[in-house]
């Protein structure tokens, strides 16, 4: 063995050195620094696996819990966007309920509106010309709204046009009228026509005939086709 101290060569098992004379340790001391240094070092080693055990835990507990908080995030954001989807699909219902209301609204107007045709138009012209050829003037009441548009006279009422085809009549008591055109243009719950025709208007002394044009737009007023404009000249 060698000695602690002094460092020289000594016999196994001494237990002072024969050259410095200082104390050596047993065996038994040894296996007592021996087993107790074992036991700090297995003491360290278990620290250590403890402290990594411990990291590692911490590691994975920290890892799980960013990847709950990504998840619920996944999921806020999926709920978000599903909100958002629901949320433009209803306004996009309603916008369309919206137009095929409107549509509906304007499809009935226009039933309202164009409930008459052009025959039945033509037919409120036919008769307006008939009247004209005829003595009576109660027509008026039926075939003029209560404020007509009337020639260079502005906008007048029914008794204002009664005098008017009163005096008329008088003058010329007959009266003859041939439709030869006759156009017709549907706006909103309007018609224009336009009408072209040869007239021949007579009395005790004189007779005139030619060719005249005019132009009556009706209306749609409580379901009947009404006079609200009458306007015409004599082309030759």
């Amino acid at each position: 063995m060698i000695c602690k101290k002094c460092l020289k060569k000594i016999d196994d098992g001494s237990i002072y050195c024969i050259y410095c004379g200082a104390r050596q340790s047993s065996s038994l001391e040894n296996n007592k620094t021996n087993l107790a240094s074992n036991n700090a070092k297995d003491k360290n080693e278990q620290s250590y696996k403890l402290r990594s055990d411990i990291t590692n835990n911490l590691d994975n507990n920290a890892e799980y819990t960013k990847e709950v908080k990504n998840e619920k995030k996944k999921d806020l954001y999926k709920g978000i966007f599903i909100m958002i989807a629901i949320c433009v699909m209803i306004i996009a219902v309603i916008l369309i309920s919206n137009d095929k209301n409107d549509s509906s609204d304007n499809l009935n107007n226009n039933y309202t509106n164009i409930q008459f045709n052009q025959n039945d138009v033509r037919n409120v012209v036919n008769e307006y010309i008939q009247r004209n050829m005829g003595n009576s003037i109660d027509y008026v009441t039926h075939l003029y709204a209560e404020e007509v548009s009337f020639y260079n006279s502005g906008i007048v009422n029914k008794n204002f046009i009664i005098e008017d085809k009163r005096k008329y009549f008088a003058k010329w008591p007959v009266r003859n009228i041939i439709l030869t055109n006759i156009i017709i243009i549907p706006q909103n719950n309007e018609w224009t026509v336009r009408i072209k025709y040869h007239f021949t208007v007579e009395n005790k002394k004189r007779k005139i005939s030619g060719d005249a044009s005019g132009e009556l737009i009706y209306k749609d007023i409580n379901n009947s086709l009404l006079i609200i404009s009458e306007k015409g000249e004599i082309s030759n």
